[in-house]
């Protein structure tokens, strides 16, 4: 899932823009940036998990035999 989880610099750019992010007073942009990617890679990756997640129990074919 990693190499489906990449972001580019444009979408960080994006990011930044569309929601108006601004780093605070004594953050450096290449650090903020740095954190934006890695926030929208985490974001990525559990729509991909739970996409995944969702497909498996799709698939899967699962028997209870104990009533409760």
């Amino acid at each position: 899932m990693a190499d489906k989880t990449q972001i580019s610099d444009e979408e960080v750019s994006a990011a930044i823009k569309d929601n108006k992010l601004t780093p605070s007073n004594d953050q450096k942009l290449e650090d903020f940036k740095a954190q934006v990617k890695t926030q929208l890679q985490q974001q990525k990756f559990n729509q991909i998990a739970q996409q995944w997640m969702s497909d498996l129990k799709t698939k899967a074919k699962i028997n209870y035999y104990v009533k409760y």
